[in-house]
């Protein structure tokens, strides 16, 4: 959590943009759910798809593309 912290300060809305989408893998109960990653660090398929489903908006934005 304290990297996140200090990555989310670099976030300055022209060139750096910082996405706290750790939350999407964690489950109710704190733990990481194999489905999203086997090994607890490398996403699956299925965690690679949550992952592009959260930038997919940012990405949208800064591109100047419309849903």
């Amino acid at each position: 959590m304290q990297v996140n912290e200090a990555l989310a300060k670099l976030d300055d809305e022209s060139k750096i943009f910082y996405l706290d989408i750790g939350p999407l893998f964690i489950a109710k109960d704190g733990s990481i759910s194999k489905s999203v990653m086997p090994d607890y660090l490398h996403p699956s398929e299925r965690g690679y798809e949550t992952w592009a489903a959260a930038m997919e908006p940012k990405l949208e934005e800064l591109l100047g593309e419309t849903p």
